[in-house]
């Protein structure tokens, strides 16, 4: 074999840069394809993982919507029956009052009616009592002393205003 200047074996070389060789490829086979492998599989488990909670929230912001929309709807339910049953009171106290007051005008007409039947009787027994006066002083006057008969119907009228 021969030699080079510097007493390098070009043989040894070569066959050193084919034990690095060799071994390189044994460590791409045995270390870095299966950590490659491994390091793919764990970052598509990652975006897996970063897609489901997307989708997620996405589905969470949908509910969010829905029952924010449904809350507006129930509050607008709620707001469209309050008013109904505001004015529904209100028509009821309206339609109570003007009962009221018809039942008061019924009672007043009746108040009143009674009371003119009550002074057309005391006007009535009144007027008897008069004419019972009248005549028992005429009667007096004309077979008795006049001014007895004054004093006696006097008599008469003040205790018949006493009654």
């Amino acid at each position: 074999m021969s030699q080079l200047p510097l007493n390098i074996d070009f043989s040894q070389v070569l066959l050193h840069l084919f034990n690095v060789v060799i071994l390189f490829a044994i460590l791409y086979f045995l270390i870095y394809k299966p950590v490659k492998n491994f390091m793919d599989k764990r970052k598509k488990e990652y975006e897996d993982m970063d897609a489901q909670a997307a989708d997620k929230v996405k589905e969470a912001q949908e509910l969010k919507e829905s029952y924010e929309a449904r809350l507006s709807a129930a509050e607008e339910e709620i707001r469209a029956m309050k008013s109904e049953a505001a004015a529904r009171v209100d028509s009821e106290t309206r339609s109570a009052q003007e009962k009221a007051r018809q039942e008061a005008e019924q009672i007043l007409a009746a108040a009143r009616t009674q009371a003119e039947r009550e002074k057309e009787k005391i006007l009535g027994s009144t007027s008897e009592q008069v004419k019972e006066l009248a005549a028992q002083a005429a009667s007096k006057a004309l077979f008795g002393n006049p001014s007895e008969a004054y004093d006696s119907f006097l008599k008469a009228a003040s205790e018949g205003e006493s009654r």
